[in-house]
């Protein structure tokens, strides 16, 4: 599978939209839960994280970063 067709830029967003903007282009890896469900990002990313498709790239761990853009950003070069 190809990476993410359209990177979302986490810079100047809060996390729930960036998350929820970034949904559609996560799906064709696996069903991603909404972000507002989740007690807080890091449940969130891991969720993602573990996502087959997603899993075998190797992404970032998000326990590793304290700011959740941080993680975006290199989530995102990953997926890119």
């Amino acid at each position: 599978m190809s990476g993410i067709s359209v990177i979302i830029d986490p810079r100047d967003m809060e996390f729930i939209p960036w998350a929820q903007r970034s949904v559609p282009q996560l799906e064709p890896f696996g069903p991603v839960g909404d972000a507002a469900h989740f007690p807080d990002w890091k449940q969130w990313a891991l969720a993602v994280i573990q996502l087959p498709g997603i899993a075998s790239r190797f992404p970032p761990q998000p326990h590793t970063f304290d700011n959740w853009r941080d993680w975006a950003s290199h989530f995102n070069m990953v997926m890119s």
